[in-house]
């Protein structure tokens, strides 16, 4: 009669997946291996039998990762992760690793099972999968990187007619006010949906794969005379317009999206910076557009590359700025504050706009820098404005970027306290549509700010989570109405003045001010102080100027 142990030992030796048996003796050698084991690497028995199971490991293999191995083996712990590995000819491949303790009688752990999967191999509907890396945890998605991966080994075998990707970002706008009114699990079963609704048009070819709160990667890899890309991207993004059902209730989301074409595996890992930079040219155009990346938008990238090059010495070199936009009390006209700007005049390029200049340094992680060297600048003019205007409030912008950095943080209290006397004279002005996954870091960091004496401003509001407990959680007291409330401002418009009361309402009943900017007409001016708006900035009354302009 056979015993449990033969039964399971002929399930291992017939298992589709490759398993190990290590024993916890010095350097846990293996001593057991299925063939699946041997399939997946290339190994044969003898050369696998006493080694560690670091074999696998190559020069790309994450030790953040290994590390995360060797401490669950160390608390005797069940542990999975995804790992790149290598097969016996050099092969890269991602491995999906089930490892487990297996114990005594007397409950010691005498040995460790190891399950693993190539991940390429794995059903692409099965979202019951615990990845944690590289996969997103809410969708089981992919990450970018890892789709890119997924690419790039796919590509070592395609057939000659395939020589390109098409890749498209999608971002789902609406989300971020789901989240805010209705909770995380409201927004998590919209973006769940969304999910459900791309996969179901993509192809086996194809990978979906999430970048962050709303957004999404398409990748397909492009064969000569197929269908446009561009249809296959309207397509999916029309889908996303269909609206959502959340206990009961149907909200309806909007989407943005931008997208490259017959991108030669040569430029995969440039990809998703190019989508972004479509993308974000499709924001700025309205909701409901798809941009496509082209030859002209490459130029500019590379050129945009060449500039941030020169980040460090316009920085060194001192050409970087502080430029002054006064807020005015809208009934007495006279200047209450003002908004401190970054302007960056090069030497050979002139003036560079900041929407050019302030991505560049954010993503090449000079942000942080540039707003010290702002700051210092603000401080060493507030002596001046405050003899011309008396005590007035200046206030500075802060990226997201470095919200949630705490040692920047620090480094910026420091910086203001000792050159000047900020408390309650220097605001700090931060964008409403701060990410989710940095909310909770954003608002520890206002609160050090706030007891360092910074006031807080709540900029481009009514383009974000719109919320009443947004404000309060963020400590702000001062709310900023976005221009895009402004701009077409007529007593016609009622949807912009509807969302112009409604702030001046709560900020009358929970005591925040509030500051009109984008005014560029006197009818903006007097229909925003008729609304009970008293304070305004925006060009009709004067465009951001160094501070020699107006002492």
């Amino acid at each position: 009669m056979e015993t449990i142990s033969d039964i399971a030992l002929q399930c291992f030796d017939s298992s589709n997946s490759g398993i190990v048996i290590s024993s916890c003796l010095e350097d846990f050698p293996i001593i057991y291996c299925n063939d699946a084991f041997c399939t997946l690497t290339g190994y044969e028995r003898p050369e696998i039998i006493g080694k560690n199971c670091r074999f696998l490991q190559g020069e790309e293999t994450n030790q953040t990762v290994v590390g995360s191995i060797k401490s669950a083996i160390a608390q005797s712990k069940t542990h999975r992760i995804v790992i790149k590995n290598y097969r016996k000819d050099g092969a890269a491949f991602w491995n999906d690793l089930y490892l487990t303790p297996i114990r005594n009688a007397q409950g010691s752990v005498t040995h460790y099972l190891g399950i693993q999967n190539d991940i390429k191999d794995l059903d692409r509907n099965n979202r019951n999968v615990p990845f944690h890396f590289p996969y997103d945890d809410l969708t089981q998605l992919p990450t970018p990187a890892m789709a890119l991966e997924l690419i790039k080994m796919r590509a070592m075998n395609e057939p000659e007619g395939r020589v390109s990707i098409s890749l498209g970002t999608i971002s789902i706008n609406g989300l971020a006010n789901l989240r805010g009114f209705m909770g995380n699990s409201a927004a998590d079963t919209a973006i769940l949906e969304i999910r459900d609704r791309l996969q179901a048009q993509l192809d086996e070819c194809a990978i979906l794969a999430r970048a962050g709160e709303g957004e999404f990667i398409i990748i397909v890899p492009s064969e000569e005379g197929e269908d446009s890309f561009d249809k296959t991207l309207e397509r999916l993004c029309e889908s996303t317009l269909r609206p959502v059902r959340i206990d009961g209730q149907m909200f309806q989301l909007t989407f943005n999206g931008g997208f490259i074409s017959r991108l030669p595996y040569s430029l995969i890992d440039e990809s998703t910076r190019f989508c972004s930079f479509a993308l974000a040219q499709s924001q700025d155009e309205g909701r409901n557009r798809v941009v496509e990346f082209t030859d002209s938008d490459l130029k500019r990238a590379q050129a945009d590359q060449l500039l941030a090059g020169h980040i460090p010495t316009a920085l060194q070199e001192e050409e970087f700025y502080v430029a002054y936009q006064p807020q005015l009390h809208l009934e007495t006209r006279e200047v209450v504050g003002f908004e401190a700007l970054a302007r960056w005049e090069h030497p050979e390029h002139g003036i560079v706009s900041p929407g050019r200049f302030i991505p560049l340094c954010e993503n090449s992680g000079y942000i942080n820098a540039l707003t010290l060297n702002l700051l210092e600048q603000i401080c060493h003019d507030l002596p001046d404005i405050w003899e011309r205007y008396g005590d007035i409030k200046v206030s500075l912008n802060l990226s997201p970027f470095s919200l949630l950095d705490r040692e920047f943080i620090q480094a910026f209290i420091d910086t203001a306290t000792a050159i000047c006397d900020v408390q309650g004279k220097v605001s700090i002005e931060v964008v409403e549509n701060l990410s989710i996954d940095g909310y909770e870091s954003a608002a520890k960091n206002l609160a050090a700010l706030r007891e360092a004496g910074f006031d807080i401003i709540l900029d481009d509001f009514g383009t974000g989570y719109s919320s009443l407990s947004y404000i309060r959680s963020l400590g702000a007291s001062v709310v900023k109405i976005d221009r895009e409330f402004v701009m077409n401002l007529n007593q016609s418009n009622h949807d912009d003045l509807a969302i112009i009361r409604s702030v001046v309402s709560l900020g009358q009943q929970f005591g925040f001010d509030v500051i009109a900017e984008g005014i560029e007409y006197e009818n903006q001016a007097a229909i925003l102080l008729e609304e009970g708006v008293t304070i305004g900035q925006g060009y009709f009354f004067s465009k951001p100027l160094k501070i020699a302009h107006f002492l």
